[in-house]
């Protein structure tokens, strides 16, 4: 609580109210809860990699979890990396990647966003997860359960590029694997903007890859929000639905609503994959 931190030259492999493992360690735990209220985590300049903002990060490393809540109450976040990479970074998410195939299994992971402000700027943002989670290529997800709540947030990216990005959803190139997700969006503001769109799920389920595959259920509710996508082309975008450009995905059960929201996708190019409160 009252916490302000702020990084200037970049950051690597680091964790900042989260977990962050690399380089084929392990983690395991129970009941693991990340909380932060009236702070600011700011990080700026330089190249960002594997950095857990109150999220989760394993790069090329196995995990374990019986349980994990994530709670980001009054905060403001900045990850910027002006001119550089923005790679493998979870804010209140789970991302799974690196070069070594790796698992993490957990039992349930919730992350609640509230009165939050999450700004992104970076040159190449890949594999963002902010309430969210994104798996890379090789890697696998298991989970029984997982729960995104954002209200009364803004969230804002500005790239050159946007690749295996995920809000409130799931987006996999790699295997997950989660028995039931869901998202509740109140009163969300996000704003994608600048360059190319390639794997992004907001409330949804992206896929990319033929070698990747999803299994589960999906439940989404959107109320009092607005989502602006702007960008030369955007392929596997789902928003509250299922987008997959070649992958196999197999859902249990799909339940997608939407009350008082709008969606705005602006491609200059032609797009491929993008699911709105569909499949």
């Amino acid at each position: 609580s009252s916490l302000k931190f702020v990084a200037t030259n970049g950051l690597l492999a680091s964790s900042i109210g989260g977990i962050a493992a690399v380089t084929a360690s392990s983690f395991s735990g129970s009941n693991v809860t990340l909380v932060a209220q009236n702070s600011t985590i700011e990080q700026s300049g330089g190249v960002v990699s594997s950095i857990a903002l109150l999220g989760v990060t394993h790069e090329s490393s196995p995990g374990e979890y019986d349980d994990v809540a994530i709670w980001l109450l009054d905060t403001n976040v900045v990850v910027r990396s002006t001119g550089g990479t923005l790679t493998n970074d979870a804010v209140a998410g789970t991302v799974l990647a690196g070069s070594t195939p790796a698992t993490l299994k957990v039992s349930s992971v919730a992350a609640t966003l509230r009165q939050s402000q999450v700004e992104v700027v970076a040159a190449r943002p890949t594999r963002f997860a902010c309430a969210g989670v994104s798996v890379d290529e090789t890697h696998t997800m298991q989970a029984s359960a997982s729960q995104w709540t954002i209200e009364n947030t803004t969230i804002t990216s500005t790239a050159t590029s946007t690749t295996e990005a995920s809000v409130g959803g799931v987006f996999t190139k790699g295997n997950a694997s989660i028995v039931r997700t869901c998202s509740r969006f109140d009163t969300l503001a996000l704003q994608v903007a600048g360059g190319t769109v390639s794997g992004l799920s907001v409330g949804g389920i992206a896929l990319m890859s033929a070698d990747s595959s999803f299994d589960g259920s999906i439940g989404t509710m959107m109320n009092n929000t607005a989502i602006s996508v702007t960008t030369l082309s955007a392929s596997a975008l789902a928003v509250a639905g299922v987008a997959s450009t070649s992958a196999n995905y197999t859902v249990q059960w799909l339940d997608l609503r939407a009350h008082n929201s709008t969606v705005f996708i602006n491609s200059t190019a032609a797009s491929t994959a993008v699911a709105v409160l569909g499949v």
